[in-house]
């Protein structure tokens, strides 16, 4: 063992009871992992083109659709896509607005009496002659933001950074499997100097206590 003395500031010092305080073997805020980090992150999606070719690759990824007019979002649902196409248009629907799937496998005339049975969503939305900015599928994943040894300044920073998050989550992560590198004996020894400068102020209180 070598003894060294160090000068720290008061930001370090709070930092170390904190993660003394919080992240001492066995605690809860640890989440059952061995030697964790916390690693803040946010929602991202990725969009994929719609083609009916593909659609049994993607039975289980939801759908989103945008109507080609000025002032349209991204919707969840086609019902919603149609709909938002006649208010934003102006004009009215000159067959009653019902799901994909109630419609699938079916004929109907457009809007410039062509007829169509519908068997994909492209033909779904020419029936009912909306035109398309984009229809995809959507998948959701998280990408990593920010990492930290203690879970209470995880949570503040997902607070403050509230308005560069999609969605954020706090992910507990241990430094992997057999990993002798550097990662656990340098969280060792920040927890040590943490755990002393705990029990110095202990022992102070204590020694306060009896004068």
């Amino acid at each position: 063992m070598t003894k060294v003395i160090i000068e720290i500031t008061k930001e370090q010092e709070q930092f170390l009871k904190e993660f003394a305080n919080h992240h001492f073997p066995g605690a809860e805020a640890n989440h059952a992992t061995g030697n964790p980090y916390f690693v803040v992150q946010s929602k991202v999606y990725d969009s994929i083109p719609y083609n009916s070719e593909i659609e049994s690759l993607f039975e289980y990824t939801p759908l989103v659709f945008k109507v080609n007019v000025y002032g349209s979002e991204w919707v969840e649902s086609e019902v919603e896509a149609v709909e938002s196409w006649f208010l934003l248009t102006g004009e009215y629907a000159h067959i009653k607005i019902e799901s994909y799937e109630e419609m699938l496998h079916k004929e109907y005339s457009n809007p410039y009496d062509e007829l169509i049975t519908v068997e994909n969503y492209n033909d779904y939305f020419q029936v009912f002659g909306v035109e398309m900015k984009g229809i995809a599928w959507r998948k959701e994943s998280y990408v990593d933001k920010a990492i930290f040894f203690i879970k209470p300044q995880a949570e503040a920073y997902m607070k403050y950074q509230a308005h560069n998050l999609n969605e954020p989550r706090i992910y507990a992560k241990g430094p992997g499997y057999a990993n002798d590198g550097d990662f656990v004996p340098f969280r060792n020894l920040l927890f040590s100097i943490g755990s002393e400068l705990v029990k110095g102020d202990a022992e102070n209180e204590s020694a306060r206590e009896t004068e």
